[in-house]
């Protein structure tokens, strides 16, 4: 039997923890597990998107329940990753197939009926995290003309 000394543990960097939280998070995204990406969150944590005013939690339960009723086949294909410190930075492709009525709340835009065609929309995530490695805040930026094209709504 070989004996090991001297074998130093390596440390996980906050930016390899925050990488794995986001790829997790982002896992349950494509379960569409509302309340396990909310695991994930800390307890005073915002969304942001497409309003100055950030989703509140009930909105972005809403939003996530109207997003995969619109998308049931909804996935987030994480094309690049950047971190840095408490900042995790994704490139992302949202496809899904429009089966259903698609609203987003409190955002007055107009309602998208189900056209039943396919898309894939370029968006990107930014996520900032406490020191525990804790969610504190997600910006969604994504392509809404290219959205709106796709489903022939342009």
């Amino acid at each position: 039997m070989t004996e090991v000394r001297n074998v130093k543990k390596s440390k996980v960097t906050v930016e390899a923890r925050n990488i794995r939280t986001v790829r997790a998070y982002n896992k349950r995204f494509n379960a569409h597990d509302i309340e396990g990406m909310e695991k994930f969150k800390a307890g005073k944590s915002r969304s942001l998107g497409t309003r100055v005013e950030p989703f509140d939690k009930e909105q972005v339960r809403q939003y996530f329940e109207g997003l995969y009723s619109a998308f049931p086949d909804a996935k987030m294909e994480i094309l690049r990753v950047v971190a840095q410190g408490n900042y995790v930075m994704l490139n992302c492709v949202f496809t899904g197939t429009h089966k259903g009525k698609f609203e987003i709340p409190g955002v007055k835009v107009k309602v998208l009926e189900p056209t039943d065609r396919a898309i894939a929309v370029s968006c990107s995530r930014t996520f900032r995290f406490d020191n525990r490695g804790m969610i504190l805040e997600v910006l969604n930026v994504s392509d809404w003309m290219q959205l709106e094209e796709q489903l022939g709504f342009r």
